[in-house]
């Protein structure tokens, strides 16, 4: 096409481009396209034919001339996917950051709340609690006996006493054992 510029310039079209050195050289496909479709050349199919001089290259020049509206769109469609995709990795981007940030956040709060003398005393606390729950668990059998003897007299420490052995091993057990003989030997 650039045997062919000086002929083209004289219908209004420029093939060719100077770079910011003054270096010329073959303009885009796209933009010298555009200019044909625009001149006269594109109306009279003859007058491309005779300056082009090849019938492939006119061909040619008219499938571009004519598809060039499609082009166009084409490229717009692109430009819009890619701006739907890098607003969505945008979206993807901001979420995981935001995930990421409020870990950090959860973390630093739980390492803030669980120092080490916060453990410790922790840890006391819960010792504590199981140690006065087991307590509680101890005893349970001797203030069942016990409740069992107000209610019902002293007849049921017997079979309180026969069905759990653990009654007997406490001190509880033992002070019930000598309640309930003090309370059938002041009956019996």
């Amino acid at each position: 096409m650039t045997s062919k510029a000086k002929i083209l310039r004289k219908y209004g079209i420029e093939t060719m481009v100077a770079d910011e050195n003054g270096v010329k050289s073959l303009d885009k496909l796209e933009t010298i396209v555009a200019q044909i479709k625009g001149s006269d050349l594109a109306r009279d199919p003859e007058l491309l034919q005779k300056v082009l001089g090849d019938y492939d290259a006119t061909r040619a020049t008219k499938g571009f001339v004519n598809q060039l509206d499609w082009m166009e769109k084409l490229k717009r469609e692109a430009r819009s996917w890619s701006a739907i995709n890098e607003a969505y990795d945008r979206r993807r981007q901001s979420a995981a950051g935001r995930v990421e940030k409020s870990w950090n956040n959860v973390k630093e709060a739980i390492s803030d709340a669980f120092t080490p003398e916060r453990i410790e005393r922790f840890v006391k606390g819960v010792e504590r609690a199981a140690e006065l729950f087991g307590n509680i668990l101890d005893n349970l059998q001797a203030v069942v006996g016990l409740m069992a003897v107000a209610k019902f007299g002293p007849g049921t420490v017997g079979a309180v006493m026969a069905g759990g052995g653990m009654l007997a091993k406490t001190g509880a057990g033992a002070a019930m054992n000598a309640a309930g003989a003090g309370a059938l030997g002041a009956k019996g």
